[in-house]
């Protein structure tokens, strides 16, 4: 077992703990995905947010899966694609003068094999006011092709959209 509680094997199983799923040959119980890897997946979702922060490139570049497969949807922003463009973006954003800071909120992961994603409220404040954009960021786990160091989970997507106005639930007209 690594690390992370993910499981070498070569084959889909099925047990009385659940069953599992072969990603690239390793498994991780769908029923019982270990507290340890969610954990992971909100820490690296965290990472991500404390790198905006503080306009840190590098952690930002080793949070991110370099590849063609990598997405990112600022608000407002048309989706990029590639991590070439994506750096482009963070280098861009990190020129500005604006400070940010950005609350969570409502932040969940959800981890099934090798795939994890985090819904969460960026409650965002700066210089100029605030708002809150609803994102959905999603993570792979890469794992050392050596074996001897614990697996990473990559982002390989952020889509955030602005919050324009919060839903008010009216009840049932009384007489």
């Amino acid at each position: 077992m690594t690390a992370s509680g993910i499981r070498r094997r070569s084959v889909v199983t099925a047990g009385p703990t659940g069953i599992s799923v072969n990603v690239t040959a390793r498994t991780v119980p769908l029923a019982f995905a270990s507290i340890d890897v969610s954990d992971a997946v909100l820490a690296a979702n965290r990472r991500f947010y404390q790198a905006f922060e503080d306009r840190n490139m590098d952690v930002m570049s080793d949070l991110w899966e370099r590849s063609d497969r990598a997405t990112c949807t600022h608000p407002g922003w048309a989706t990029l694609r590639g991590w070439g463009p994506i750096a482009a973006s963070f280098f861009a954003l990190f020129q500005g003068t604006r400070q940010m800071q950005f609350v969570l909120t409502e932040e969940r992961a959800q981890v099934v094999g090798a795939v994890a994603w985090v819904s969460v409220d960026e409650n965002l404040l700066g210089d100029q006011g605030g708002a809150t954009i609803a994102a959905v960021n999603i993570f792979a786990c890469r794992e050392d092709m050596f074996g001897d160091q614990p697996e990473a989970w990559r982002m390989v997507c952020h889509h955030g959209s602005v919050i324009s106005q919060p839903l008010v639930h009216e009840g049932p007209a009384e007489n």
